[in-house]
């Protein structure tokens, strides 16, 4: 990745400090580098794909959980076309990258779908609906964190939000 023509490069630490995990804000895939070698130069890999089908993704938010989990924040397309703000996670030891699937706000009345006149609107301040009732952000996922309890907190632009993702409870 070390490229003066690449693009911006999201980058964090493993919690034991011998892996530092990299994206490409351009690139639809994961890399890790061995921070414990005694070279000049890091030895890395490309760990896989951060989504499958994918035929352009932009990358602006990536973290390591304090369990060693990536979480990336991604906005994709595919040759089906626009697959939204996902969030994707790499567990090392895992075979590949999972997607969590598409971003969506789940309080229905997060913003009204009128205009002063009352007339419906498909899109509001960047929301729109997808798949009939869902509500879902158009713009970049900025910042993710995620938290010891498991949680992943990301923000979008436009409108500027923060949004909580919490696994399913078994």
């Amino acid at each position: 990745l070390a490229d003066p023509k690449s693009h911006p490069i999201n980058w964090d630490i493993s919690p034991d400090r011998k892996t530092l995990y990299a994206v490409p804000m351009s690139g639809n895939g994961l890399y890790a580098y061995d921070l414990t070698g005694d070279e000049a130069t890091l030895k890395g890999q490309f760990v896989g794909k951060l989504l499958d089908g994918a035929i352009k993704t932009d990358c602006r938010a990536m973290c390591v959980a304090p369990d060693g989990t990536v979480w990336s924040g991604i906005a994709a397309r595919t040759s089906e076309g626009d697959a939204g703000l996902r969030l994707v996670s790499y567990k090392p030891g895992e075979k590949k990258v999972v997607d969590h699937g598409r971003a969506v706000i789940r309080n229905p009345d997060y913003t009204k779908f009128t205009d002063e006149g009352g007339k419906p609107l498909k899109w509001h301040h960047g929301v729109h609906r997808i798949d009939g009732d869902r509500l879902a952000t158009r713009y970049h996922i900025m910042a993710i964190c995620a938290a010891r309890d498991g949680a992943v907190y990301f923000t979008t632009l436009y409108p500027l939000t923060l949004h909580t993702w919490k696994p399913r409870q078994p």
